[in-house]
């Protein structure tokens, strides 16, 4: 069955506050990844995570919920060895491991908003975020062809942007909400987490980008006082 992304109305949650636009984006083959999601369990032989207990939920993609546990392969910084990325590595409940926001961009490169992201947010993190100790997590669902991503989509994607954080593949399940009956979900869709919680500050989908700041992220790291 088709994942589409489709002519549709999305809603911009920032803090809770919601205002209404229309993108355009393309419809496409679900892609598949390995990864989980949902009920919050890494399947047995799994990596064991650096930091504390995941968060309970209830998990969901809406601001307010948890984001689920997931993990996908990538890159830890846009470089060395492919392996598994776990948000679990992002939950900082305490704030003694330097994170203190987080932000997910759900991408693919047949997207124009996405590519602008994917150069514009380089610029960003190095200028404005990574001091204060933002994490960003780049999540590639489709190349170009609208096939699922893989490791040559990301290492496409890292060579033309030059991308400094973290950069994995993924599938629509693990990381968007579910597809609405009528209409469909824009790219690039982007989270901004409050590690503490792991709980989704500010939602951000469609063509979107501009300025020299993310609104929602900048929020989360004044709440952590950073």
């Amino acid at each position: 069955m088709p994942y589409c992304y489709s002519m549709g109305v999305a809603s911009r949650a920032l803090i809770g506050v919601l205002a209404v636009a229309v993108f355009a984006a393309a419809c496409a083959s679900h892609p598949t990844a390995s990864s989980t999601q949902g009920d919050g369990n890494i399947p047995s032989g799994a990596p064991v995570p650096t930091s504390g207990e995941y968060p309970a939920g209830p998990f969901g993609y809406k601001v307010g919920d948890v984001f689920p546990r997931v993990q996908i392969l990538g890159y830890h910084g846009g470089t060395g060895a492919w392996t598994t990325i776990d948000s679990k590595d992002y939950f900082d409940p305490s704030g003694t491991r330097g994170v203190n926001g987080v932000y997910i961009t759900v991408s693919a490169p047949w997207c124009a908003g996405c590519k602008v992201e994917g150069q514009e947010l380089p610029v960003l993190w190095n200028a404005r975020y990574k001091a204060r100790g933002a994490r960003i997590l780049t999540v590639l669902l489709q190349n170009a062809a609208y096939e699922p991503a893989s490791q040559g989509t990301v290492d496409a994607w890292v060579t033309t942007y030059a991308t400094p954080y973290d950069i994995a593949v993924g599938d629509p399940p693990t990381v968007l909400p579910p597809r609405p009956a009528t209409g469909g979900i824009p790219l690039p869709y982007n989270y901004a987490i409050d590690p503490r919680t792991m709980k989704i500050s500010a939602i951000d989908a469609g063509d979107y980008f501009h300025g020299d700041a993310l609104p929602g992220l900048d929020v989360v790291l004044a709440n952590n006082k950073k």
